[in-house]
């Protein structure tokens, strides 16, 4: 706890994603390499800071995952002129390389740039996570790409196959934001810097996606 604490007064000193947290990162990385090298996986750095950046329009949009993400993504990747992909859309536009800005820079290097993002009913995200990482059908995406939420879930010793969506709730809710995966990651953690400011001009509602990004396109 005490640990925890100490981090969380770090944070607020050396915000996330600022370069004096890479000597941290890397010594990490470099003993779970000895340890055990197979758990190394590659840090994508445009997922980790992916505030997409339209230069062009002075935006920027900060994604949070089941919320209409892959969507918004395809519009973005449109208006960047980037190649968007036609087999699995929904796995394959994660990974594409977007201008991004990391978090820490928005309030100070952006602040006149038109922040948006989207937010969705807690219970129908969490429902939306559960059918689309956990209980999906046969013929899924994830029958073609591994299924990065599983292998989290099975790091935090919290995985049982066919786990019921009661089970799965009960696991979540268990852990803490600090730790949780972006899909069920408290979603005012994506919109707020270290000292709890919000980022975004403007918050758009899952529910009402239509009218809402209407008034984006308009800004």
């Amino acid at each position: 706890m005490r640990l925890t604490s100490f981090r969380h007064r770090v944070r607020r000193w050396i915000p996330v994603g600022s370069p004096l947290w890479y000597p941290y990162f890397f010594a990490k990385r470099s003993i779970q390499a000895l340890r055990d090298p197979s758990s190394v996986q590659e840090v994508r750095w445009h997922v980790v800071h992916q505030n997409i950046l339209l230069e062009d329009y002075r935006a920027i949009y900060i994604p949070i995952p089941k919320v209409a993400c892959s969507t918004i993504k395809r519009i973005c990747a449109d208006l960047l002129g980037m190649q968007v992909p036609t087999h699995d859309l929904a796995e394959e536009i994660h990974l594409l390389h977007f201008p991004c800005v990391k978090k820490y820079r928005i309030k100070d290097n952006y602040s006149d740039y038109f922040k948006f993002a989207f937010v969705r009913n807690p219970c129908s995200r969490v429902v939306s996570c559960y059918n689309d990482k956990v209980n999906y059908d046969k013929g899924h995406v994830y029958d073609r790409y591994e299924n990065g939420f599983i292998r989290y879930l099975k790091k935090m010793k919290e995985f049982s196959e066919g786990m019921s969506f009661e089970r799965f709730v009960e696991v979540i809710c268990d852990i803490p934001d600090e730790f949780a995966e972006a899909h069920f990651r408290s979603q005012y953690q994506f919109l707020t810097d270290e000292r709890g400011n919000i980022l975004v001009d403007f918050i758009g509602r899952f529910e009402q996606l239509d009218r809402d990004f209407g008034f984006i396109s308009e800004k």
